[in-house]
Formats: C-alpha cells, structure tokens, sequence
C-alpha cells in the first residue's frame, strides 16, 4: 500500500508545491526492519522541509486510508444488525399492546354486593403465553445489541498500527564517508540493545508485558482499567460516583461478562487478584456500578477475608454474610433490626438505584466465609439479585475464593503491571484451568500497596478465616509431680 502509485498521487496533491507523482515516488524510500511491523520512510530532496512535507503526508494519508477501508467493510454487517433492533423494539411494543389489551378488563374491577373487590390477577396468570414472548423478544434484542457493541470495539481496535514518529529535519547535512561508519555503528547499536533486553527478560522474576501474562494465562489480556486521580482520592467513588473515562471499558468487560450468562437466570461475577492491591475492591465497586446504572437488581459482596475495604466502606456495623446465609425468607421479608437493637439485615443500600452491599460481618461473632458455605452463598444471593459481583481479593490468599473463582459464572481477573511476579501467575493458571465460566483478565495500572490500619490488623487474621473447618481443641490438663 505505501509503494502504491495511488498514495503517491495522493501525497503530491496533498503537499502541493507543483510536485508530480514522479517526483514524490522517486523522492521516498522504504525500509522495512526484519521480524518486525516497523517501516522507515526516508525523503530525500532538494529541500529538507520538503522531505519532511511528503513524509509526513505519506503518514498521514496511509492511516486514514487504513481506517476508512475498516469502517467500510464493517458498515454492512452494522446497518443490518441496527434494522435488527428496530424490528425487535417493535415486536416488543406489538407484544405490550397486547398485554394491556388483555388486562384491560381487570383494571377498573366493580366491587360486588359486599362492597369487596375481586382479586386482581397477576400478568403470568392473564397472559403467559405475551410474557414468554416478551422474554423471548428482549433475550434475542440484548444478544444483537452485544454483537454490535463487540463489533464496534474490534473495529476500533483494529487499526492498531501508530506512527513511532513523524518526520524530522536532518541536524547536519550527510557526508558520505561516514554513512559505513553510522551504520555499523547503528547495526552494533541494535545487536547489543537485543542481547540487553533478552537477558533482562531472562533473569526477571516479574512478568514485563501484556503477551507475556497471556501466555503465562494462557488467555488473552481483556484490556487495561484506566487510572484515575478520582479513584485513588475517593475510595467510594467506585462506586458512586464512577469518572465517565472509566465507564466507557467497564461497560465493555460488563459486556464480555454477560456474554456467557445463562438465559432467566441470575448472573454471579467474582473479582480476584493475583497480588495483594490489584484494585479489586475499585474493579469489582465500578463493576457493580455499571450493572446497576443499567438496570439491573445487582448485589455487591465483600468476601475479602484479609481486607473487607467494601465493608469497611459502605457495611459497616451490618451482620454481613453470615446473616445473609442464615436467611430462610425473603430479603423484602427480613426484619431492619432486632429486639436488642442490632441490625439483622445483610443488605446495606447504596446511593444507586438497585445497588446493595453485603459486609463480610463481624469477626469477633462469626468465622468468616468458609469454602463449603460457597455454594449456598452463591444462591441466596442470586435468589435475590440479577447480577452478584464478588470482591474475593487475592485468589491465593483464602480457599473460599478459589472455590468461588471455580462456581461462579464469570471470574475476572486483576493483574496489576510493573509488579506481577511470574511464579504467581503460573501458579494462579494452574487453579483456574478447566473452570466452567469466563476468565477475563484485565490489566491494572501501577499503584503501590495501600497500608492501612484496618487491613493491618485483617492481615493478621488466622487462616482458618480463609475456608477451614473448624478444629475443636482439647483442654490441656498438666499433672504436677508429688512434692
């Protein structure tokens, strides 16, 4: 495409200066570096702002080429898939009509003799056969709104090509019987810049880029969580209130997580890292965040036995998972307090629509999440909610999230980078291989640990709290000696 005839008239036309197709096409060279996707493109004429002119516009001109000829072959399959949902908004209006035309008579009930009113009946008991249909319309509606927004990410992610850099001026002119001298030198120069990085990825015990944990993985990385000055100020702010730079990729890897949910059924996500301050707590709040914002009934639990930040954050003082497994009845059923005055609901609301937390509870009355109370608390809560969204923290540090990270639909991963060592990464692809559910990694930025007081003193716990049975001892009774 750059040695074409097209570009090459193209570029005259954009720098102008009477130039034909001859004089740029005779004017540039390209050198392509053996292995690599990099090509050097060299200008030489009379004038070295005229170089710089025409190798700037081959650049230019080359990527927007590029990008016009994706945007081309993807706008078919585009427009077909927007026809799609039209046709399926209407179907889902000509299927509400419906149903209010068939409970139009139970709206406006005449009381009877007595003066009582017959009971109203519910919309499955009228119209079961309108409602799975309406199910039916909605399911095949978000599966299409999901291909199109995946095609519209690959789309943009596509052209992942960038100019390492523009054109720029010689600083001196050329004298040729230096050009042998600079390039070995040149050559040298690269040779032992190879050897250097090949050592240094040799003898790291830290994983120095996104392949390299894929590979360790064996999956591919989802894509980076952005950093923000708001998040690392605001610990509530996850949650509450999310920067619009953010929402944009969690939106994303909320689609990716639903990808592979089960039809009427409710959603469970866990949040784990592989290091201790992967931003779990931040993934997993945003998480929640975007799935509420899209209205869905979500439920937020702290799971993270060495450092509950969530229930620190918006639990505390609520009785937690503990109270959560204990209920039998309905959450709309639970009473707020009991007769002492203690909170004896599990959920705690939040400033979001739709969105509760559950605390991990109080250590000093419960033994925390053990792994065998995992699938009971993966039901009670999805009873309940839509969507779940687990904070287990790090994978390693409790089996109850490793028992989670196996049962759970969709198992996010946070990897935070600069600081990921390999053997630990090796060791968490080994617990995740052959799970049911979706793993998607996703990279975090680079932050230090954060040390607090409250995850000081959970660091201490013992690891009984992480999904051990409990171990009756028996009193140790000394015999003294006869005097």
């Amino acid at each position: 495409m750059l040695r074409s005839e097209h570009l090459a008239e193209q570029v005259a036309a954009k720098v102008g200066q009477d130039l034909t197709t001859g004089d740029v096409g005779g004017s540039i060279a390209f050198t392509h570096a053996p292995k690599t996707d990099i090509v050097d493109i060299t200008g030489r004429t009379a004038s070295a702002e005229l170089s710089r002119d025409i190798v700037d516009a081959y650049i230019t001109l080359y990527f927007e080429s590029l990008r016009t000829q994706v945007d081309e072959s993807q706008q078919p399959e585009i427009d077909l898939l927007n026809e799609q949902l039209v046709d399926l908004r209407q179907a889902v209006s000509v299927v509400d009509l419906a149903i209010l035309a068939r409970m139009e008579p139970y709206l406006n009930p005449v009381p009877n003799a007595q003066g009582t009113y017959p009971p109203q009946p519910s919309i499955n008991e009228v119209a079961p056969d309108l409602v799975s249909e309406k199910e039916v319309l909605l399911n095949e509606y978000n599966q299409v709104l999901s291909t199109k927004t995946q095609l519209d990410l690959s789309g943009k992610l596509r052209v992942t090509s960038v100019p390492v850099q523009r054109a720029t001026l010689p600083v001196a002119p050329e004298v040729e019987s230096n050009t042998l001298l600079l390039a070995a030198g040149g050559v040298a120069g690269v040779l032992l810049g190879l050897i250097a990085c090949v050592l240094v990825a040799r003898l790291s015990n830290k994983a120095l880029d996104q392949n390299q944990i894929a590979e360790l993985l064996g999956q591919q990385i989802v894509g980076e969580f952005p950093s923000s000055r708001v998040l690392a100020k605001n610990r509530r702010a996850a949650l509450e209130n999310l920067p619009p730079r953010v929402q944009e990729f969690v939106d994303f890897l909320c689609v990716r997580a639903e990808a592979h949910s089960r039809a009427n059924e409710s959603l469970s996500v866990v949040v784990v890292g592989t290091e201790r301050s992967a931003g779990t707590t931040t993934l997993a709040a945003a998480m929640a965040n975007r799935f509420a914002a899209n209205g869905s009934q979500v439920t937020l639990i702290d799971v993270d036995p060495r450092n509950p930040e969530l229930t620190r954050l918006f639990a505390a003082g609520s009785p937690g998972i503990p109270a959560l497994l204990a209920a039998t009845t309905d959450h709309g059923a639970l009473p707020k307090r009991g007769r002492d005055g203690l909170r004896l609901d599990p959920y705690s609301p939040t400033t979001i629509r739709g969105l509760s937390v559950v605390g991990i509870g109080d250590k000093a009355d419960s033994t925390g999440l053990r792994r065998q109370n995992v699938p009971d608390l993966i039901a009670t809560a999805a009873a309940h909610s839509h969507v779940v969204v687990f904070d287990g923290g790090p994978l390693m540090d409790a089996a109850s999230s490793v028992q989670l990270a196996q049962l759970c639909d969709t198992l996010v991963l946070a990897v935070p980078m600069r600081r990921q060592l390999t053997r630990t990464l090796a060791t968490i692809a080994t617990q995740v291989r052959g799970r049911r559910g979706e793993l998607l990694p996703v990279s975090m930025p680079a932050t230090r640990s954060r040390s607090t007081r409250g995850a000081a003193s959970a660091s201490q716990a013992p690891l009984g709290l992480a999904g051990e049975p409990d171990i009756v001892e028996r009193p140790r009774v000394e015999v003294l000696p006869p005097r």
